[in-house]
């Protein structure tokens, strides 16, 4: 009974992600994980430059939104870094453009776009509901990445057995990386539990949230 239930609450999930897509997919932007490393690329120069224009003027701040400076619900998807990490964010940025070419080139614009946005309205929907319990904003700094981490589940479950080269040497599949990736993500977890951290999780929480509802609204359950 549970299963039949489960089944059809995703079939209608299915079916409405087809509508959506028949009805606004001419309006998906294209080559999406370009304009993400253009994001990149600007937050790295502010990071740099003007290290307190994030905290100060861009941050997801609810209670300066309320007091009108509505660019903030935009400005936090800025993922703010330093060019002293310019290595490891170009390589991180270079990882992220492939795997989302690769996933649009399967998915199609539309429902990349749908996956990408949705991790960002959701996490907005997430900080307000926490902003009105306990009046904190959360600290947003790693949201966006944890949205471009859930890409690369998202990749390994439809490609578990590519092959990458840690360090160009050590050769492992896509299936593993995602396995080290949830557990490392479970670690942190586990530690601001115990510190105390719970508005840390939410984030978290919220991206592999979005990542488990469209993994299982695209599965073929009969086959």
């Amino acid at each position: 009974m549970l299963y039949k239930l489960f089944l059809k609450g995703f079939g209608e999930v299915m079916k409405l992600l087809n509508r959506l897509e028949r009805r606004f997919g001419r309006y998906a932007i294209r080559n999406l994980m370009k304009y993400v490393v253009v994001l990149y690329v600007i937050g790295m120069f502010i990071g740099t430059f003007f290290p307190l224009v994030y905290i100060n003027f861009m941050m997801l701040d609810f209670r300066m939104i309320a007091k009108g400076q509505i660019w903030r619900l935009i400005t936090w998807i800025i993922p703010v870094s330093s060019i002293s990490d310019i290595l490891f964010t170009a390589i991180s940025v270079y990882f992220y453009y492939l795997i989302g070419n690769t996933l649009e080139r399967h998915w199609g614009a539309f429902r990349l776009n749908l996956y990408f946005f949705s991790g960002i309205i959701l996490n907005i929907i997430a900080s307000f509901i926490t902003y009105l319990i306990t009046k904190q904003s959360l600290n947003n700094l790693s949201t966006f990445n944890f949205i471009c981490h859930t890409m690369f589940l998202a990749f390994a479950t439809l490609y578990p057995n590519v092959t990458f080269y840690i360090y160009f040497l050590i050769p492992v599949k896509a299936k593993y990386l995602a396995w080290i990736e949830v557990a490392i993500y479970l670690y942190y977890a586990v530690n601001y539990i115990v510190a105390g951290k719970y508005l840390y999780i939410i984030p978290m929480v919220v991206a592999f949230g979005n990542f488990l509802i469209f993994f299982f609204a695209t599965r073929n359950y009969r086959r």
